[in-house]
This record gives C-alpha cells, sequence and structure tokens, in this order.
C-alpha cells in the first residue's frame, strides 16, 4: 500500500520549504517599505527641525501637520485609566505589532533617550495629553529647544451611530448564541 502523495515527506519538506520561503518574501517587503517609510521619516524630521529653527516660539507650523486629536480606539482600557496604563497599552499594542512583522525589528524600551548617527541629533518628541491647555503647555515647554509635537488625544466607548443599523443588538447576539450552545 503506498502512502497519500499529499503525506509524504517529500510534500512535507516541500511545503514547509514554500511555507519559509513565502515568510522571508513578507519580511523582506516588510524591510523594504520600513526602509522607505523611515528614509521618509527621517527627511521630514529634519525638515521640521530646519522650520522650527527658523519659526518662532508659537508660530503654529506644527499644529498644521499633526493629527489632533489622535484617537486610541485600538485600546482596551477601563473608564478611570491611568497614565501609566495608556502607556501600557500603548507600548504592548506596538511590541505586539512588532513581533508580527518577524526578524529584523526590535522594541528598545519604554521611554528610552536615542543617539541617533555618529552625533547626537535633534529627536522630535511626542506629547500626549488627555486636554491640550495651549497656555500651560506652552509654559512647560518653554526651556525645551527640540521639536515637540503636543496633541490631544481620545479614547471612543461609544459605538458610532452611522454603524448601530449593521449591527445586532446585544439581545439579538444573546438569542443567536443560545440556539448555537442547543
Amino acid at each position: 500500500m503506498t502512502d497519500h502523495p499529499l503525506k509524504t515527506p517529500q510534500y512535507r519538506n516541500w511545503l514547509t520549504d514554500i511555507k519559509q520561503r513565502i515568510r522571508k518574501a513578507q519580511i523582506k517587503a516588510a524591510v523594504q517599505v520600513n526602509t522607505t517609510l523611515l528614509t521618509f521619516y527621517w527627511e521630514l524630521g529634519a525638515q521640521i527641525v530646519e522650520c522650527q529653527q527658523s519659526a518662532k516660539w508659537g508660530s503654529g507650523f506644527l499644529p498644521q501637520l499633526i493629527k489632533d486629536p489622535y484617537t486610541f480606539d485600538f485600546l482596551t482600557l477601563t473608564q478611570n485609566y491611568n497614565e501609566r496604563e495608556l502607556e501600557k497599552a500603548l507600548i504592548d499594542h506596538i511590541t505586539n505589532f512588532l513581533l508580527e512583522l518577524g526578524t529584523g525589528f526590535a522594541f528598545v524600551g519604554r521611554q528610552q533617550e536615542l543617539q541617533v548617527g555618529e552625533r547626537d541629533e535633534p529627536a522630535i518628541g511626542i506629547l500626549l495629553c488627555k486636554f491640550r491647555n495651549p497656555v500651560v503647555v506652552e509654559y512647560a515647554l518653554s526651556d525645551i529647544a527640540k521639536p515637540m509635537g503636543v496633541s490631544e488625544y481620545q479614547l471612543t466607548r461609544a459605538l458610532p451611530d452611522n454603524l448601530k443599523p449593521s449591527l445586532p443588538s446585544i439581545e439579538e447576539m444573546e438569542a443567536e448564541f443560545g440556539e448555537l450552545k442547543r
């Protein structure tokens, strides 16, 4: 009796090889995309630094570039979350994303100071605030010389009204799941 052709060691080896080649191609594509994006962001950062050096404090050139507020719908936080919980949720999400990308990506750590290039190049900071008060922000950052993006963030709790008709109610879902259990 001969083995089924799909269960032979040769077939399993061939299938394993295909899966490895696909994964390598996916990683190579992700690295190429990220390299291009990193180059773009690096050049954009340099342009922002140039603009900030020539602009006066409070001139408002950065707010035109910044999406404000950021919406963190993908995070599941309790109603009374604190700053540490928000940071942890964001870090966990970024870490999981980098792990999904596979080899070639790394998460360095929380609130790490990075030296970029051979000398200490200016970095762009991002300050996320529950509520943005321009007077408080300007006072708090007045002695900081590095470019700083300041933005408010939101966590959406309610389902948008335009999506509600498309989804079943809780009662309909409970009824459906009740029938599945039987």
